[in-house]
């Protein structure tokens, strides 16, 4: 449906700008980024959808989409709550529950404090202005006017944050001041985007009968949320170090009027701060909005952007989703140490067997293949390495932040990447697509039901077994960055892209070799054969 109404935009009302049909691959690329909470946006919106497709089509989806997680999360808990029932509720009342009890008012109380600030909401579509040129204009000579873009921008940005959604009412998105003028709703948003996620784990505490364990999940996440948010704070108040190098009287310090630091990318009202808090904070949630452009970070403020996201939106995550993930980290962390100590794996009193396993490793899997592959095939396409214009490493990582994002279910990008070829859409709407992994962890929760143990006086040790998974899988991957990073000065672009992904590649089977020999046998096998086909074509195509 969504599909359908931006390619017959044209053909409905509230259309005053007369624009086009979207073209095809951008519509199959919005409409399976917005039906997976995504919202990667290969579009600017103002130029692209009208007022109608905006609200009937994109804000309609970031409902159904947060709410959708939530229904997945309720699947999780009662999988492991229940003991007598055999079923895991209704997938429907759960939607419309979630979406008129708990989005819907947040979103209206979020839309109107927005609006008193200046986020625009009216259905209007443009402004005609006189520019401040106006004063020099030669006499007899009619003063620039300019159109400014304006719409319903307030109500999609309240459920855009609150829903961890992300997608934009204009290109800029968060760093316009139609959608966030003022540094009050720049926390406002930064708010927003933590409260739900943070609060399903409370919640979490509260369901199963022990809230001991909503706040382990709570620790557990500030852990890996708090360290990283001081680095790239850290890393973005610095002065840059290539305008020290090519201007040294230029001063970057704090003074009066200026914050200092590095502001390339960044809006002068928020300042580099502000703007590292709210970047931490959209790829540590998967909600993807911006208010500075990721692309202009530091390589370590870049870094740790693309890290929070590689981590598979576990770190507080999406709505519902966030903590779905996470505890499929935990059940895995809950084997493997149970293992360790010679006990039969258990988790609140549900014991953990091979099928369980066999499903968390799917969900924890899935998503980093598809950044792999899809930055395999991006960088041995020459056509298609060249959408990202900047040469060598950068590059590189522009190719592998966009698979990272869209696989890993957060949207946002280096925005030196031009993605609206016809590989980069589909390619993207495949990672896009791979929500049936919301399908395995439901299934995984709620195959529980019947795995009751019959000792009832196990406590699981959550943190520390939560905390050996995700430290081993997020050193694995961290490795991964530092020797992209580190094989930047050795090689040369083409070599360092391949030796690169090659060192993913293998540092994923290694990761997972742990879990099970023959699985990283196997997996090293086919990342072998991988590489050796990948190696053949790049010679056949000649890059």
């Amino acid at each position: 449906m969504l599909d359908s109404r931006s390619r017959m935009q044209p053909l409905l009302p509230w259309n005053p700008d007369q624009l086009p049909a979207v073209p095809w691959l951008i519509a199959i690329n919005t409409a399976a980024s917005f039906t997976t909470n995504t919202n990667w946006q290969s579009y600017g919106g103002e130029t692209t959808l009208a007022p109608i497709s905006q609200t009937l089509g994109l804000t309609v989806q970031n409902f159904v989409s947060a709410a959708s997680g939530l229904c997945v999360l309720a699947v999780l808990v009662r999988g492991l709550v229940r003991r007598e029932s055999g079923t895991v509720g209704n997938f429907w009342r759960d939607l419309v529950r979630c979406t008129l009890g708990l989005l819907l008012p947040l979103a209206v109380l979020l839309g109107l404090v927005l609006a008193s600030q200046g986020v625009v909401q009216t259905f209007g579509t443009q402004l005609e202005v006189t520019t401040l040129d106006e004063s020099v204009t030669p006499e007899g000579t009619a003063p620039s006017r300019q159109r400014i873009v304006i719409g319903p921008v307030a109500s999609q940005v309240a459920i855009k944050q609150l829903g961890t959604n992300g997608g934009g009412y204009f290109n800029a998105n968060g760093a316009h001041p139609f959608e966030n003028p003022t540094p009050l709703t720049n926390l406002l948003e930064i708010v927003a985007m933590l409260m739900i996620p943070m609060a399903s784990c409370l919640a979490f505490g509260r369901w199963v009968g022990d809230r001991r364990q909503g706040w382990a999940l709570v620790a557990a996440m500030s852990v890996l949320f708090l360290p990283f948010l001081v680095l790239i704070v850290c890393c973005e108040t610095q002065p840059n170090p290539q305008l020290v190098a090519a201007a040294p009287t230029v001063d970057q310090s704090p003074s009066g009027g200026h914050e200092g630091g590095s502001m390339e990318g960044k809006e002068v009202r928020f300042g580099p701060a502000a703007s590292a808090v709210f970047a931490v904070g959209t790829t540590a949630t998967s909600c993807g909005a911006v208010n500075a452009m990721h692309d202009s970070f530091s390589p370590l403020g870049g870094l740790v952007a693309m890290w929070m996201i590689q981590l598979g939106e576990v770190v507080f995550g999406g709505v519902g989703t966030g903590l779905a993930g996470l505890l499929a980290y935990t059940l895995v962390a809950v084997f493997v140490a149970g293992l360790m100590v010679g006990r039969s794996p258990e988790y609140l009193g549900k014991k953990i067997e091979a099928r369980e396993m066999k499903m968390g490793m799917v969900v924890l899997l899935v998503p980093p293949i598809a950044t792999l592959l899809g930055t395999a095939a991006a960088c041995v396409l020459p056509n298609e390495a060249a959408a990202a214009p900047n040469p060598g490493p950068h590059g590189f990582s522009e190719l592998l932040y966009a698979f990272s994002s869209a696989a890993n279910n957060n949207g946002s990008a280096f925005g030196g990447l031009t993605a609206t070829s016809g590989f980069w859409t589909l390619a993207l709407s495949a990672a896009m697509l791979r929500a049936y992994v919301y399908l395995r962890t439901a299934w995984l929760h709620g195959n529980a039901l019947h795995l009751i143990c019959e000792d009832g006086e196990f406590i699981s040790t959550l943190c520390a077994w939560m905390h050996m998974v995700v430290l081993l899988y997020s050193m694995a991957w961290s490795c991964t960055q530092l020797t992209e990073q580190g094989l930047n000065g050795f090689v040369g672009d083409k070599v360092d892209m391949r030796m690169r992904l090659t060192c993913a590649m293998l540092a994923l089977a290694y990761l997972y070799r742990w879990r099970d020999a023959w699985l990283g046998f196997w997996l090293t096998l086919g990342v072998t054969g991988g590489l050796g086909a990948s190696w053949i074509l790049s010679r056949t195509v000649g890059y």
